[in-house]
């Protein structure tokens, strides 16, 4: 794992992320079914749901470890995380899930901004600026 700055992180939620929505909606059915299929997803909202879920996690995680140095992140079952972020947005308009995946992006952005470079360096934020949004990222580029 590369350390993350906080420069890299903000550039990635701020430019990268911002515009997998606008890409994907741009493609042609068919083009949108081979992407969600290599991604494994069933749906577009079901990709933007896990990411929102994790980015929850991330905004929590930067929180605690940001007001406590010796905080240590859980250890996530990632396939039930996964299906339990999918399960709890199953239904919703694709829509209002692209609107809560932008809210979250923001608020994930100003938890980052509000970091100090100590805090940057702490290992748990390091490994959330790295797992959560810019290897996450590279994940899902489209």
């Amino acid at each position: 794992m590369e350390p993350v700055s906080k420069r890299a992180a903000l550039e990635c939620l701020e430019n990268d992320w911002p515009s997998l929505a606008k890409r994907f909606m741009s493609l042609p059915a068919q083009e949108k079914e081979k992407f969600l299929d290599r991604q494994g997803f069933a749906g577009f909202a079901d990709l933007l749901s896990h990411i929102i879920a994790w980015w929850g996690e991330a905004l929590t995680n930067i929180q605690a470890a940001a007001k406590d140095a010796d905080f240590k992140t859980r250890t996530y079952d990632v396939d039930r995380f996964n299906a339990e972020a999918i399960k709890a947005k199953f239904g919703k308009d694709e829509e209002a899930v692209i609107r809560e995946f932008e809210d979250a992006r923001k608020r994930l952005m100003e938890a980052v901004s509000a970091l100090t470079e100590a805090q940057i360096a702490n290992g748990e934020i390091q490994k959330q600026l790295y797992w959560m949004i810019t290897n996450h990222c590279a994940e899902h580029k489209l």
